[in-house]
């Protein structure tokens, strides 16, 4: 079982609260035990998918023309980027970030 956390922003128009309630609910779906989302964008849990799997889903869920989501795990050194940005600090201040 890995522990992931994701963070995210997505694009304020007329679609923002159901992009962001279905990916709340995708990602409370993966845990089977614990998940915590306090924070308003971030979103801790544990799965059994790898992160390349929950980017795949989340591609599904979000608007990847407006909408950006890091993910990556306490774990290993696993981070992927979904979405667009513009900014690729990202990669320089996280080697093995990678885009999906």
């Amino acid at each position: 079982m890995e522990t992931y956390f994701i963070t995210f922003r997505l694009a304020k128009n007329n679609t923002h609260e159901a992009r962001y309630m279905e990916l709340v609910a995708l990602l409370n779906g993966y845990s089977a035990n614990t998940c915590w989302e306090e924070i308003t964008s971030f979103v801790i849990f544990e799965s059994r998918l790898t992160a390349e799997e929950i980017a795949e889903d989340i591609k599904r869920k979000i608007n990847v023309k407006t909408d950006i989501v890091v993910i990556a795990s306490t774990h290993r050194k696993d981070m992927i980027v979904v979405g667009t940005h513009n900014d690729s600090n990202i990669y320089r201040l996280v080697d093995f970030a990678k885009t999906i």
